[in-house]
């Protein structure tokens, strides 16, 4: 794989529902988050840093409940320059096809790398994404978890 710190081979399975990747500080839950990201189409900043030092090359792939799969494969150039290439069940494509066909998936990724939300905030923001029926990838750290742990559960209390 080569994704930032993380070599070999790893399987994440997300939630229907809420998934939360949880860490320290530079543990890699922004490096997952730009890559989950990236593999569905979504330009990020620095794609470089996806690809581990020293490689040239790292391969991402999601495969979802129907065993479609989405792979992207970076490629570092000899100017450094990083080339994306797609490919949806095996067969080559591009960004703006697999944005297409990701599109409907009602998937909302997102990393609070530097960003408090007040409790109030995140009750609304999680309260607005449940209402809409979006699946929710959050990365946060560590300590904060509990919090929004704790708001989940009130806003799943508040629907029933």
């Amino acid at each position: 794989m080569n994704l930032g710190l993380f070599k070999g081979n790893y399987n994440i399975v997300l939630s229907n529902n809420i998934t939360v990747i949880t860490g320290n500080n530079g543990n890699g839950k922004t490096t997952i988050i730009n890559g989950l990201n990236a593999v569905l189409g979504n330009n990020i900043d620095s794609i470089e840093s996806l690809i581990s030092n020293g490689k040239n090359t790292t391969n991402l792939k999601l495969t979802f409940d129907d065993n479609t799969s989405v792979i992207l494969k970076l490629l570092k150039e000899k100017n450094n320059n990083i080339r994306k290439i797609y490919f949806v069940n095996h067969r080559y494509t591009n960004q703006e096809h697999v944005k297409q066909f990701v599109a409907d998936l009602n998937l909302m990724i997102f990393d609070n790398f530097g960003v408090t939300l007040s409790s109030n905030d995140l009750t609304k923001a999680i309260e607005d994404l449940k209402a809409q029926n979006r699946q929710i990838v959050l990365a946060t750290i560590r300590n904060e978890i509990l919090t929004i742990a704790d708001k989940i559960i009130k806003v799943e209390e508040l629907k029933n």
